[in-house]
């Protein structure tokens, strides 16, 4: 018998903000300069994989001719400036009151610079649910995965106490590597078709999370 969930850990990009339509047009931005014809929001869905340089290697891009670390780079200083002005899923803090409510603590692991994500966590709202608000250091500091587990014996949850909600294949993959379950939601930057390839549970959009809460 597997333990009981009392904790859900939120990735933040594409699950709790809603940035899927800032990426891609950023990215439609940049195969224009390398001469390409853009993408659709389908089609970047469908390819966006990690590490990033293989999406755009999927795309057909020359990363013999465009060096990858002028593109990733030129990326994230556009997407920093930018979502700023990028708000959170619909329905976000509600699913998020509702879950509190019915008894789970709650935190944010990410990808993304820990002083700006904790920045923008609270310029959003989101640290009156949260327990921890965890990203990458400058230093290292470790991966996502070793950031999360950091995160939960800081909490003192156990990481088969704890369920990891996000928006991508690659949240399944840090899900396994954590040893916690997982959930993913359908509208961030994976097409709904390939994360039920996974064989994790789907949940249609963020509101759809609890239900599956309460069946794990």
């Amino acid at each position: 018998m597997k333990p009981k969930i009392r904790h859900v850990i939120w990735d933040f990009n594409g699950t709790l903000l809603n940035d899927a339509q800032l990426a891609l047009s950023i990215d439609n931005r940049l195969l224009r300069q390398m001469g390409m014809e853009p993408i659709t929001l389908e089609d970047y869905r469908t390819f966006m994989r990690n590490p990033v340089e293989l999406f755009y290697q999927d795309l057909g891009v020359d990363l013999q001719k465009y060096d990858f670390k002028w593109i990733n780079e030129t990326f994230l200083e556009e997407f920093n400036r930018e979502a700023v002005n990028v708000g959170l899923m619909p329905g976000a803090l509600q699913a998020l009151q509702a879950i509190r409510d019915a008894g789970y603590t709650q935190s944010i692991l990410s990808s993304s610079y820990e002083p700006s994500l904790l920045h923008q966590a609270q310029a959003l709202g989101l640290t009156p649910f949260m327990s921890a608000v965890t990203g990458l250091l400058d230093n290292g500091g470790g991966t996502k995965e070793e950031r999360g587990l950091h995160q939960l014996a800081l909490l003192g949850v156990p990481p088969e106490e704890a369920v990891l909600v996000g928006d991508m294949i690659t949240d399944a993959f840090v899900a396994s590597h954590m040893g916690c379950r997982c959930i993913l939601v359908a509208g961030g930057h994976n097409t709904r078709r390939r994360l039920s390839q996974c064989g994790m549970p789907v949940a249609g959009d963020i509101g759809g999370v609890l239900p599956i809460l309460l069946e794990a």
